[in-house]
């Protein structure tokens, strides 16, 4: 659970339990308690520890010590680590690169100089601007990237939740890079460029995006808001299930009937993807060639990934570039797109999950080797490769939908 979605009291147990019998004078005393960041806040500074669901999962146990742990400045204000643990990247934030899960924050009387400094977490949310306007017949697609770079066609709103700024330009293009796929799939989705990360920087904030997700919720009726793409993720890979520091805020989006798209990582893993897109609340994006063979460095699980789309070779402003990155907002701008003419054509609402569905029912079967499933013993194994073509095909064809289970 987030820290600024507040902390449950079964997290702040089991973090009781982790912490017990830390000696170090530096962290004596701590009080974990249960309750909003708010009010942990208003008492003193906040930290954050962060393991696993299960306790021997990444190096971590409770009879971790003081003396095997550091402090580390995190998106979340200051969190433990173990430095032994071979998952613990120090280049990267380890709120976003460890795939475990946030179990409490507790104030730090003794350790004054631990601020939240940077954290997004204290910070109001925009309000948005009263010219903002969407009619019900477009959908709107909201990307959490590093901003905007170059012109985007249909942007009606930006903002900078890591800097706090009404701009969110930035000299780094991969999230312009991602709008331009969304509109590939709906060419008249609107687009909301929410910027977490540092200008010119790749490295993504959590905490920006914990607040911009949060944000997405607020205003998720008013802006039509078919999908919200993330882009990003841990390095490491989970072959699970796991909950993350955004569960809370996935499964809010869900329950609002917002489509929460994730890349599935670029670490050629076959079984396994990264942490954020394991969440149940997700859809998860593996990356094909387009022409239904899986790009060689994209992450895949038969369990975990939801769709394939392609990811090879993106043509953009003279440059050439692949990824799942691009691939997911294939499937957040198809999302919108079968929406939208979903209204257009009956007068009423698609599900995101009906359109999840749909997009799953008329693809491409892959197999596990990632080609084409014709009569391999391996066909059938849960990969998908989207076809929009068909899918908006099946909008239009009534019998398909009945068979789906679709109302119109």
């Amino acid at each position: 659970m987030s820290p600024q979605s507040g902390i449950s009291t079964a997290r702040a147990q089991q973090a009781q339990g982790l912490l017990r019998g830390m000696a170090d004078p530096a962290t004596s005393g701590l009080a974990i308690e249960a309750g909003t960041t708010e009010a942990i806040a208003a008492k003193s500074s906040v930290a954050v520890v962060i393991g696993a669901e299960n306790s021997g999962d990444n190096g971590w146990s409770p009879s971790f010590g003081a003396q095997d742990c550091r402090f580390v400045a995190g998106s979340f204000g200051y969190s433990l680590y173990n430095p032994a643990d071979p998952a613990f990247d120090s280049s990267h934030d380890i709120s976003i690169q460890r795939a475990g899960t946030i179990l409490a924050g507790y104030t730090l009387a003794s350790r004054p100089d631990l601020s939240r400094s940077g954290s997004s977490a204290s910070a109001a949310l925009p309000s948005l601007p009263d010219g903002v306007r969407v009619s019900a017949d477009k959908q709107t697609v909201v990307i959490l990237d590093t901003g905007v770079s170059s012109a985007i066609d249909n942007l009606i709103y930006q903002y900078d939740f890591y800097a706090h700024d009404s701009s969110a330009a930035t000299t780094e293009t991969h999230g312009s890079i991602v709008a331009s796929q969304v509109l590939a799939a709906d060419s008249e989705a609107n687009i909301v460029m929410l910027k977490v990360a540092a200008d010119g920087s790749g490295t993504i904030s959590l905490a920006a995006a914990d607040a911009a997700l949060d944000w997405v919720a607020k205003y998720a009726q008013q802006l039509n808001i078919a999908a919200v793409n993330l882009s990003f993720g841990a390095s490491s890979v989970v072959s699970r299930e796991t909950v993350t520091s955004l569960s809370d805020e996935f499964e809010t989006l869900s329950n609002l009937d917002v489509a929460v798209v994730v890349a599935a990582g670029n670490s050629g893993a076959r079984s396994g993807v990264s942490a954020l897109a394991s969440d149940s609340n997700v859809i998860c994006v593996s990356a094909s060639d387009g022409e239904g063979t899986f790009a060689s460095f994209s992450n895949r699980d038969a369990d975990l990934t939801d769709l394939v789309a392609d990811g090879m070779d993106i043509a953009y402003m003279g440059s050439v570039v692949s990824g799942t990155s691009f691939s997911a907002p294939l499937v957040a701008g198809a999302i919108a797109e079968v929406k939208s003419e979903f209204y257009a054509s009956y007068g009423h609402e698609l599900s995101s999950n009906e359109a999840l569905h749909l997009l799953q029912a008329t693809g491409d079967a892959l197999n596990r080797t990632g080609e084409v499933a014709g009569t391999s013993a391996s066909a059938g194994s849960g990969y998908v490769e989207l076809d929009l073509t068909g899918a908006l095909g099946a909008v239009y064809d009534l019998a398909a939908l009945a068979a789906l289970g679709i109302v119109v």
